[in-house]
């Protein structure tokens, strides 16, 4: 495009050619790009245009190729990532930089090829944030620190992430100089952590008020003594974590310090000098601070609490020293120190909570304070030596916790007797106590919790009898105190939970009728009590657990027949009482569970008759009883288990006849009662079970009648239901019958009335609902006549294998006669074992 110029002859024409600037800013006086690539010597002009540059802005050279920078003597602030990531990057001077007063977070990081920087020419530098040269790997030699900063660590404003420290990684620095530190008040989280070079001790500047936790974590050659400047007022935790060279912490310049943070892991710590306004031990605080041997905080009048794991695994700490202002020990706080032999809290005026010397092997003594209200969980759990705790002076102990002594092997006394507001023993306060033989109960005592004493075979006696406000013996409390002899318990006794005694092999008596509230004797409390002879049970009982006194040999009689809202007696209650000869139940009485009085051998009677309630009683209840010569029963019993009766003897007769809602006699109810000769059967009765060798009456040598035929439901007759009677002699079946023995397990099986010999009729013929007759049967009652009913299947499968006996060579097992109402059926017999009839035993009859 072609334009005319036109020129007058005064005119002076200048011509200026400028090149652009790679560096953009905000109009500020901050660079925030750079347009061209990144040069490897980059020069940071002190203005662009007539804009003063003040500034490095966030990201702008991050991850470049840049070697060495030249800053601007007007830069003010390094901002946040600049030149992070700068792997090329060798040193920094700052000694034109009056102005600098900040350097942001990440500024640096990861910087790996830096050598040097010279911080201590930034006059005007104030803060240094976190990960401002983090992983600056070859960052070497000593780092002089300027006299006007404030903060090395931390970030003002929003920060992604929380663990980086300022110099974090910086292997290769071997020196920290704080010399020239006039105004430096904290140094950050992290701020030096793994800076494995730095050797030495440290000179911090007296104008320190906070460390942040894990200041100089990881520094593994920082050794000697420390001590921290007056002004100091916080100290973050692990500040010098595995600092394992550190031989003595001195706090003693620190006015204001009133905590100290955590120092877990400092190996070669052998001394600690505390800050005089000490109030808090911090959690964690020394522990794992093997060659620390002496702890003395007798003279720290403001101390209150030593927080949990404080000196855990101090392994040589042999002597501590307590405040007598201290209020508090916290869980754990010396477990596992090893060495402390003594224990003195007598001069703990204030001191109301122990908790955390579990695992002190070596601990012998302690002396308890007078206001001492709580000993925490564990509190001297497995401190094997501990040889006697004497409570007594706690006048205002009121709980003991959960395994507070548990293990104390070598503990012989606990006495608390006057510590009248003690109200709850926990769950295993004295378990596994085994040398413990005295203990003495408060009166106001509310609870003793869980296993609480279980395992002290030494123990002797439990007067609890003046504990009027104890309403619950928990579970496993005195379960296995093998020398216990003699216990008392208190009138409002609402409950003695399972196990309470279990293995008491001393206990002779156990005198409950007093506790007018007992309502619940629990599972297995009484078990193995081997020479408890006497029981007493209160009237208001209602439940006896499961095993309660399973295996109690001495014991000759339990008086229940008093106890008239006693509706259940569990599983195995009495099971193995071998000297019980007596019993008495309530007419309130509804169950009666499994193996309740199984193997009482002296027990003579049962006498149900009474117990208008009782709808059950369970498997094998008085099974193995041997003398138990009388048995009655009540007219609302439903259910008798399976073996309920099994090897009863001397039973002579089961009068089950007026039992209207007895619907089923399970197997082996009175299996092998050898004297068992009468029994009447209900109306009610639907089936009499029996499953493989276990007959309801198999075994009953001496039964001779079995009277069915006015049982009008009756279906089933089970397999071996009266095997082995060998004097049966009368049987009489209803029409409602159905099958005698099972078809479920096959053709074969069956046996319901084998070996009968004196039967000698079987009248079936008005069973006219019968479908199948099981395998043996009728094997060996050579005397019997059986008919079957008119309308008997003709299925060669209705009748089992050898239902009638069989002929094979010498050996004849065989009805005396079978009357069939057809021929087929009569091939069916024949074919079922005998193979052939050649006397003509089988007969078809009309």
């Amino acid at each position: 495009m072609h334009r005319d110029y036109r020129f007058y002859k005064d005119c002076v024409i200048f011509v200026v050619s400028r090149k652009e600037s790679p560096f953009k800013t905000d109009g500020a006086g901050t660079i925030i790009d750079y347009k061209d690539s990144v040069p490897a010597n980059l020069e940071i002009p002190e203005r662009i245009g007539t804009e003063v540059i003040t500034a490095v802005g966030a990201n702008v050279f991050k991850n470049t190729e840049i070697t060495a920078v030249q800053f601007p003597k007007t830069l003010q602030k390094i901002g946040e990532a600049a030149f992070f990531g700068c792997t090329k990057l060798g040193t920094l001077d700052f000694s034109n930089l009056p102005a600098l007063a900040l350097i942001e977070s990440d500024a640096f990081f990861g910087c790996k090829t830096l050598t040097g920087i010279n911080l201590s020419v930034c006059t005007a530098l104030k803060t240094i944030q976190d990960g401002a040269f983090k992983y600056c790997e070859n960052l070497q030699g000593t780092i002089s620190f300027p006299e006007n900063i404030q903060s090395i660590g931390g970030t003002e404003g929003h920060y992604p992430r929380s663990d980086t420290g300022a110099f974090e990684g910086c292997t290769k620095i071997t020196k920290l100089d704080f010399s020239a530190c006039k105004k430096l008040l904290s140094i950050g989280h992290a701020a030096f952590k793994g800076c494995t070079g730095i050797q030495g001790s440290l000179q911090l500047p007296n104008t320190i008020g906070k460390i942040e936790t894990k200041a100089f974590a990881d520094c593994t050659k920082i050794q000697g003594k420390m001590s921290f400047p007056a002004n100091l007022r916080r100290i973050g935790s692990g500040i010098f974590a595995s600092c394992t060279k550190i031989t003595e912490l001195d706090f003693s310049a620190c006015t204001s310090l009133s905590e100290i943070g955590t120092y877990s892991g400092l190996q070669a710590l052998t001394t600690v000098q505390f800050p005089e306004k000490l109030q808090k031990i911090e959690h964690s605080a020394f522990s794992g601070c093997i060659a620390l041997q002496e702890v003395d905080l007798s003279a720290y009048k403001k101390l209150e609490t030593i927080g949990y794991d404080a000196f855990k695994d101090c392994k040589t700490l042999k002597t501590v020293k307590f405040s007598s202002t201290l209020t508090s020990i916290e869980g754990t706080a010396f477990s596992g120190c090893i060495a402390l032999e003594t224990l003195d809290f007598s001069k703990c005026k204030k001191l109301e909570t122990i908790g955390g010397f579990a695992g002190c092997e070596n601990l012998v003594t302690v002396l308890f304070p007078e206001y001492l209200k709580t000993i925490d969980n564990s509190a001297f759990k497995d401190c094997v030596k501990l040889e006697t705790a004497n409570l007594s002076v706690c006048t205002k102990l009121t709980t003991i916790g959960n395994s507070a002594f548990d293990g104390c092997k070598a503990l012989t006394e606990a006495k608390r007797g006057d510590c009248e507001n003690l109200k709850a023993i926990e769950s295993s306060v004295f378990a596994g106590c085994e040398k413990l033989a005295t203990v003495t109960f408060p009166k106001n005592l509310e609870t003793i919790g869980s296993s609480a004493f279980n395992g002290c075979k030494a123990l002797t006696e439990a007067q609890l009898g003046d504990c009027e406000n104890l309403k619950a013996i928990e579970s496993s409390v005195f379960a296995g105190c093998e020398k216990l002899a003699t216990v008392t318990f208190p009138k409002n006794l609402e409950t003695i939970g399972s196990s309470a005694f279990n293995g008491c092999k001393a206990l002779t008596e156990a005198q409950l009728g007093g506790c007018e509230k007992l309502k619940t004797i629990g599972n297995s409390v009484f078990a193995g009590c081997e020479k408890l002879a006497t029981v007493t049970f209160p009237k208001n009982l209602e439940t006896i657990g499961s095993s309660a006194f399973n295996g109690c040999k001495a014991l000759t009689e339990a008086q229940l027949g008093g106890c008239e809202k006693l509706k259940t007696i569990g599983n195995s209650v009495f099971a193995g009482c071998e000297k019980l000869a007596t019993v008495t139940f309530p007419k309130n009485l509804e169950t009666i569970g499994s193996s309740a009085f199984n193997g009482c051998k002296a027990l003579t009677e049962a006498q149900l008759g009474g117990c208008e309630k009782l709808k059950t009683i369970g498997n094998s209840v008085f099974a193995g009883c041997e003398k138990l010569a009388t048995v009655t029963f009540p007219k609302n019993l439903e259910t008798i288990g399976s073996s309920a009766f099994n090897g009863c003897k001397a039973l002579t007769e089961a009068q089950l006849g007026d039992c209207e809602n007895l619907k089923f006699i399970e197997s082996s109810v009175f299996a092998g009662c050898e004297n068992l000769a009468t029994v009447t059967f209900p109306k009610s009765l639907e089936r009499i079970e029996g499953r493989y060798y276990e007959g309801a009456f198999r075994g009953c040598k001496k039964l001779t009648e079995a009277k069915l035929g006015d049982c009008e439901n009756l279906r089933t007759i089970g397999n071996r239901a009266f095997y082995g009677c060998e004097k049966l002699a009368t049987v009489t079946f209803p029409a409602s019958l159905e099958q005698i023995g099972s078809e479920e397990h096959g053709s074969w099986e069956g046996n319901s009335f084998e070996g009968c010999k004196l039967l000698e009729t079987v009248d079936l013929f008005v069973c006219t609902n019968l479908k199948f007759i099981g395998g043996r049967a009728f094997f060996g009652c050579t005397s019997a006549t059986v008919t079957l009913p008119k309308n008997f299947p003709e299925d060669q499968n209705a009748i089992g294998t050898n239902a009638f006996g069989y002929l094979r060579g010498g050996e004849d097992t065989r009805c005396k006669k079978v009357i069939v109402p057809k021929d087929t059926i009569r091939l069916n017999v024949i074919n079922s074992g005998w193979s052939d009839d050649p006397e003509g035993r089988v007969e078809v009859g009309s």
